[in-house]
């Protein structure tokens, strides 16, 4: 039985002493509810001032009882003048699905607290249960657990599909499966810098955050592209594998620099998140900011030596192997 109250009013008295049952009606609302009293613009956007007691105040009956009101001849009265209070329980409701019995558990978070931590400490609470094998737990349909749940999985799904497809779309233009190859490794280590921002910020792993590791995806593998694709020329022509990659070190850095500058500026705004309603969309820009960074500072070295390792020989070179770790140092310049 779930604890309930009804508010019963005594129309005989509250003729006489000119009290309007609406407006005590309206005044309790207003006191566990909440009214909108007013509202203002400011630079920020519209603000709106909502009137309500403290919810300190919201577990007595006496609060009720003593709440003011305006009587017809100006003077003030109590709503405990004209009303009495009738213990009410509700019914309990039993929900089955699948004729099963179903519980719904509800909870709102604390203020700072963030859902996907909430829920990862709930899961390991709720396993050191032991709960008996009769007793499932699971996401309430529609609710923002399992609303979390559908966001990770797709956008993880979006996450494998966009690395496979820009992998793909390189086979086709280089006609090889071993340069793209080399180029995304350009990925992993944006992906470093994007979970180092988020850590460094505070800010949670969310949708926005997702959409801009997907980003990252073709935005990294840039720097790769512009490394691999020039020293795979000067191989063709046949320089060795070292300098070639020394050379495309030398000439591709001004652009990678460049073109890396330009897209962080373009995020700087959306990190930032200056304008009004811009903080949901925060994480966002810092991922693709430190993804960048990250990606500027270790494609130079990891693709350069993966390339070392793994590139085409000059052709008609008996180039060994193990020749290949004779530049590291060089080719990262």
């Amino acid at each position: 039985m779930a604890p309930q109250i009804d508010i019963e009013f005594d129309r005989d008295r509250a003729r006489v002493l000119g009290i309007n049952i609406g407006q005590t009606a309206a005044a309790i609302r207003a006191a566990f509810g909440g009214t909108l009293a007013t509202q203002f613009n400011t630079s920020r956007g519209t603000k709106y001032v909502q009137v309500l007691y403290p919810r300190d105040f919201q577990t007595s009956i006496g609060t009720v009882s003593r709440i003011p009101i305006r009587t017809l001849g100006g003077t003030l009265a109590h709503v405990g003048d004209v009303a009495r209070y009738v213990e009410d329980p509700s019914e309990p409701l039993m929900t089955r699905t699948n004729r099963e019995t179903v519980i719904h558990v509800q909870a709102n978070l604390a203020p700072g607290a963030t859902q996907s931590i909430v829920q990862r400490n709930f899961l390991r609470r709720l396993a050191a249960l032991d709960l008996p094998s009769s007793v499932a737990v699971r996401a309430n349909v529609g609710g923002q657990q399992q609303n979390l749940s559908d966001t990770v999985r797709g956008m993880g799904t979006a996450l494998l599909l966009s690395f496979l497809l820009v992998y793909l779309l390189m086979v086709a233009l280089y006609d090889s499966y071993r340069l793209p190859f080399i180029i995304m490794f350009a990925v992993p280590v944006a992906a470093v810098g994007a979970l180092t921002s988020l850590a460094i910020t505070h800010q949670a792993l969310n949708l926005y955050s997702l959409i801009g590791t997907v980003l990252l995806v073709g935005l990294a593998s840039k720097n790769g592209i512009l490394l691999v694709d020039f020293a795979n020329h000067m191989v063709e022509r046949g320089m060795s594998r070292g300098d070639a990659m020394v050379e495309a070190a030398r000439e591709r850095f001004r652009p990678i620099v460049m073109t890396t500058c330009a897209m962080i500026a373009g995020m700087t705004p959306i990190a930032l998140a200056l304008d009004p309603g811009a903080a949901q969309r925060q994480a966002l820009g810092i991922v693709v900011i430190g993804g960048l960074i990250s990606s500027l500072l270790l494609t130079l070295l990891l693709v350069p030596v993966m390339f070392m390792w793994l590139g085409p020989k000059p052709r008609g070179s008996t180039e060994p192997a193990s020749a290949a770790m004779r530049y590291p140092a060089a080719a990262g310049v």
